[in-house]
Order: structure tokens, then sequence, then C-alpha cells
């Protein structure tokens, strides 16, 4: 792991571990306006907007063993997906973007077999539940393509609002929606296809269907596909079948669980179940809640986040937990930060083998902090700490943990925002006697940043925008 890198996405509280979107040249950006001169040499990493006009074999001649990437975005066509999926041999990702089909065709018999033997990533990124288009196309796949090395499937929330239908072409819409497309089948069709060679799922727009509901009866045999034996999980837990996935993981590496509602007790427990099952793979986790102010929600099912499960987690190298509740729960009957709903408890129970840990939160438990700070010389490999509270609720810090982190040989960021620290004097005799501090270190009285090189201005900017 590059610590730079990380270091950066640690203070803006980026996500990891997720495939990245190709930096794709302008030039290369094939459209209505530019298809008939359009330059097709030394073309890698081909975009096609809202352009439906047939690509001929001919025109690939010369180009298609160069081109690794393909993106439709907005209005394609069948024939352009199939041709460049059978023409591109070294084709290794697609992306389908807002898809627009410009008619709808179900008689898949009329086309031959396409085998893709090199395509590993392939991702629909849209908003929310999957359109019409995209449940054809995934059909279409799931009967016409064989996918000989697909490693990755992404159904990736770009929270763009969805393009008009108008947009499409003035050709004549043939049977408007395929029996699949009806009842959600196209997508566990599709991953049942593909179970064998695929190891990465990340599933962050909501309601797209991972399993049919017939199977909730537990007399039911488990469908093929819930037995996918993945090294990458990321999911939307309020997504149907969520559960019966993650229940049947034993080597996951990285796992990310994201939710804007509170997380059904089934969903919890499958996540903390699957964390101890695949303690000995886990490298990186990623626990994402944060309820949106205007949810319904029973204060029963904001529960808080217990750490113990992560103690067996020996190789475990990143964690991001971001528990938010609603503000109604900010004056709950309880005055302990322990005893509050959604508060993050067990601190101590940490793997030593973290290198980057990100806390953002409404609470935290003081006494699992105090324990969990005693235990940081032994966590050698601890690089990146960041602690994020609510500035409605500030969190304590002792002027002794700061300290400290100041004298771990290995750490290069740590930040406690939102926060109140206590005895500043005994930080700024520290400060007085290292010189060195002044362009690494800057402490308020509600927050501190440490940065072993000098502080980027960046980083300075987002201190002052959080505190």
């Amino acid at each position: 792991m590059n610590g730079n890198r990380k270091s950066k996405d640690a203070i803006r509280v980026e996500s990891e571990g997720k495939l990245k979107p190709v930096p794709i040249h302008a030039s290369v950006c094939l459209c209505k306006n530019n298809f008939d001169y359009f330059n097709w040499q030394n073309v890698r990493h081909l975009r096609s907007r809202d352009c439906d006009s047939e690509i001929r074999t001919e025109t690939l001649s010369g180009c298609e063993d160069r081109i690794t990437t393909v993106e439709f975005l907005g209005v394609t066509s069948y024939t352009n997906i199939k041709t460049l999926l059978n023409r591109c041999p070294n084709l290794k990702s697609l992306t389908l973007t807002n898809v627009l089909l410009s008619h709808y065709d179900t008689d898949y018999k009329k086309f031959y077999i396409i085998e893709t033997n090199d395509l590993r990533n392939l991702k629909f990124s849209g908003s929310n539940k999957l359109t019409k288009d995209e449940m054809h196309i995934l059909d279409f796949f799931f009967r016409r393509v064989r996918f000989a090395a697909l490693k990755s499937v992404n159904f990736e929330y770009n929270g763009q609002k969805r393009p008009d239908d108008k947009k499409k072409s003035k050709q004549t819409l043939r049977n408007n929606f395929t029996k699949a497309s009806v009842n959600g089948t196209s997508v566990i069709n599709f991953l049942t296809q593909n179970r064998l060679t695929l190891k990465s799922l990340q599933v962050t727009r909501f309601g797209v269907p991972l399993h049919n509901n017939k199977y909730d009866n537990l007399n039911e045999p488990v469908p093929e596909h819930m037995k996918l034996q993945l090294s990458v999980f990321e999911c939307d837990t309020g997504n149907l079948g969520f559960e019966k996935i993650l229940n049947n993981q034993n080597h996951l590496e990285i796992l990310t669980c994201s939710s804007k509602k509170a997380t059904s007790a089934c969903s919890v427990d499958a996540i903390a179940n699957a964390i101890r099952r695949c303690g000995d793979t886990l490298k990186e986790i990623r626990i994402l809640q944060t309820i949106s102010p205007n949810t319904e929600f029973n204060k029963e099912d904001i529960i808080q986040h217990d750490c113990a499960m992560y103690k067996f987690c020996n190789k475990l190298e990143y964690l991001h937990l971001h528990v938010s509740i609603p503000e109604q729960l900010f004056h709950a009957e309880s005055t302990t930060s322990d005893a509050r709903p959604g508060a993050i408890l067990n601190l101590r129970f940490l793997p030593l083998s973290i290198s980057h840990l990100i806390l953002q939160f409404d609470f935290i438990s003081k006494h699992g902090v105090e324990l969990f700070i005693s235990r940081i010389p032994k966590m050698i490999n601890l690089k990146f700490l960041v602690f994020r509270g609510n500035f409605s609720s500030p969190f304590k810090v002792k002027s002794s943990w700061i300290i400290l982190l100041l004298n771990h040989p290995n750490i290069d960021i740590f930040e406690f925002s939102n926060c109140k620290i206590e005895d500043m004097e005994n930080i700024k005799d520290v400060v007085n006697s290292r010189p060195e501090l002044a362009s690494c270190l800057t402490v308020t009285s509600d927050g501190c940043l440490f940065w072993r090189e000098i502080i980027p201005e960046e980083a300075v900017k987002q201190r002052q925008s959080v505190l």
C-alpha cells in the first residue's frame, strides 16, 4: 500500500479499494457529430456518448487489438455493444453509464454466441434501481455472451439524474420489457452464470435485486449465485439478498457495508458473523451508516457498534467506521456515551495490525478510547488515525493522548476534530520544546491535526472547514 496516497485519503475520508475510472482523453469520445470522421487509429480507451450509429467491423480493422476499455454513455445500441465485445479481443473493462438503448430486441437467437476471453471488469453506473435498458442488457449478456475471465461486477451509484427517454432515436421500441426484466431475475441469472470467476461484487445502488423472494422459505434450496466466493463485497445493506450473499462468504479481503437507513438486526448479525468467519483474510473494512435526517426509524433499531467483532481480524490494515444517528437521539435519556444509541464501543479489541483507522461518530465510549490509546505503542504498523466527532456532541481528548501519538515513531497523520481538548498548556509546552512540530501540528481547543511532513495547504483549509 502506498502510504502517501492513503494518507490523503485518511484526511479526506475517501473510500478505498474501489475500481477507479480510467482517464480517457476527450479526443476519443465518439458521438453523432464526429462519427463520420472519427479517428480510430491508436484508440485504446473509447467512450461513446449518445451515439447509436452503427460501428461496422471494417471500421475497427487495425485498432481492435488496441482497445482495452470501453464506456457507453447515454444512448447506444445492442449492435455496437455486440460489435465491440466480439471484435476487441483485449477488451478488459466495459462500463455502461446512464445507458439508454435505441431499441429493445429480445430475439436473441438471431445473435451468435460471443466469447470474451479477457474482459475482467463490468460496470453499470446509474441512479439506484436498474432501468429497463440495463435489465435488457444483462439479459442479453446472460443469453448470448460468455465471459471467461470476468472478475468484477459493479452496480455503481453515480448520483446523476436519469436521462430522458426522449433522447432515444425514433426507431420503434419492440418487446418493451423482457420477462426476465419484469421479475428481476436478470441480475440473478447473470451472477449465477459467472459465479466461478467472479471475485468482486460492488452494489452501491439501492434496489438492485440480488435474490428472488421465493428463497426466503427456509425449505427452498440456496440458489447457486448465493454460493459466490468473493474477495471483495460492497453493498447497500438495504438491497434484497444482501444477507444471503454475505452469509456465504468465508474468504473476504475487502468488505464495505453502507446504509442511509437504520441497519436491520438481521443485517447487523450477518455483518458481524461474516467478519468473524473471514478474520484470517480481511484486510479492509468499511461500515458506513449515515441515517438521513428525514428517514423514519424506531429508536430500538439504532444499535451500538461493538468493535469486539474485529478482535480476530489479525490481517486487518484499514478500518473506516462512520456511524451517524438522527439528531432526535442526541438528547436521549442516557447521559453516558457508552449507552447512547449508535455509540462506538470496545475500541480496545481493535487488532494491532491496523495501519489506517478512520472513525466518524456521534458518540464514542470515553473509557474505550482511553484503553485504545494505551495500546497504541504496541500498534507498530499504525500510520494514520482520524477521530471525527459531532460538533453538537463533542468528545473529550486528553493532552496526554496527543503527546503519546506525537511520540509514536511511525504515525504520519493523526486528527481529532469536533472535540474538546483538555490541558492545552501541556501541548504548548511540548511544542515549545520541539520546534520541528511548529510546521506539522495545528491545535485548537476543538481539534488538532498532525502531519509528519509540512501540512499541505489543502489539509489546513479542510481542517478549518471542519472545526
